[in-house]
């Protein structure tokens, strides 16, 4: 097997192997797990072992830091299903870091906007409703659902979504939402229009939100902004690939998404840097209109660099602190 001259000192190195984390994902990843074989060819340098506390205490502040941000991304959603809106609606999420929701609860919130409030999005009523996910784990590039508990690609009869991971569902025609939000056959998603719907994302349970709560990601769409930016106060975004941060409806936070038309699936296209944290390619929607199977609302989003060469990389600069003996 050909090695990588740089990792000559390891007497046996497997590239890590290629696994599907989502039959149905397009995210790109590797799985982080190899097998790694050391034997005493070397010791570690002087100076290698006074710096490697303030090695391990960055790497530990850096995972902490990148925990939270972005962790989990939108990548798509149903919010217009053919026929009766509840209990058909839903998100597609997508995970760029493990996570154990019994630990780390997060939530997604929908807005349904008449006119929004100073409280933004934990309104409740019938302008926000909330899904907290406080169960499941989920590993870098896992992609899963969250809304009605029909589990039904696009409405009554359907092709069914059931064999997908669903970390929260309720059934949003007859029961309230967690935390906050009132139950309607008529749907809790918002379909746009000249007053903006959106969705969002936070690494806290919905009855935690408060008007001030960033969340993690956000998306809006409509034909305008219009009431769901009230005198005072309103929705709160993160610094993503459509926002400044602040508030929405303000200068930098007025990215709209075209309205979701009925009976189609709402798809979000894009490339995100694990290691940093941000986009380098900017969302894009495309609409999939009556989707009729699971491949067909595939994600779109993209990862890079892959974990396992991010882990590689590590190693590598490990060994520039180390000397052969």
């Amino acid at each position: 097997m050909k090695t990588n001259p740089s990792y000559r000192h390891l007497p046996r190195y497997q590239t890590p192997h290629k696994k599907a984390l989502h039959k149905h994902t397009h995210f790109p990843f590797q799985d982080n797990r190899s097998m790694l074989e050391f034997r005493p060819l070397f010791l570690p340098s002087p100076v290698f072992m006074k710096l490697l506390p303030s090695l391990l205490v960055l790497a530990a502040t850096q995972l902490a830091s990148n925990s939270a941000s972005g962790s989990v991304l939108i990548s798509g959603f149903m919010a217009n299903p053919t026929g009766t809106d509840s209990p058909y609606e839903y998100v597609q999420l997508v995970a760029t870091s493990a996570i154990n929701f019994a630990t780390t609860p997060y939530s997604v919130v929908v807005a349904n906007n008449g006119a929004a409030t100073s409280s933004g999005w934990n309104a409740g009523g019938g302008l926000t409703y909330g899904f907290t996910i406080n169960s499941g784990t989920v590993a870098v590039g896992d992609v899963f659902y969250v809304g009605g508990n029909a589990k039904l690609i696009n409405g009554t009869s359907s092709a069914s979504l059931a064999s997908v991971t669903w970390l929260r569902e309720i059934n949003t025609g007859n029961t309230a939402g967690d935390g906050f939000g009132t139950a309607a056959t008529g749907g809790v998603f918002g379909n746009g229009g000249v007053n903006a719907d959106g969705i969002a994302v936070f690494d806290t349970d919905a009855a935690s939100i408060a008007s001030s709560t960033v969340p993690l990601d956000a998306i809006f769409f409509g034909t305008g902004v219009g009431t769901a930016k009230p005198a005072a106060g309103g929705y709160q975004v993160p610094a993503n690939d459509f926002f400044t941060g602040g508030i929405f409806g303000t200068a930098g936070n007025t990215t709209l998404f075209a309205d979701a038309a009925a009976g189609a699936y709402t798809k979000l296209s894009g490339t995100y840097d694990l290691s940093t944290k941000s986009w380098t390619t900017a969302r894009t929607v495309s609409l999939v209109a009556s989707p009729t199977s699971i491949s067909s609302i595939a994600t779109g989003i993209s990862g890079v660099p892959e974990p396992a060469a991010a882990l590689l990389g590590s190693i590598g600069l490990l060994g520039l602190l180390r000397r052969r003996r």
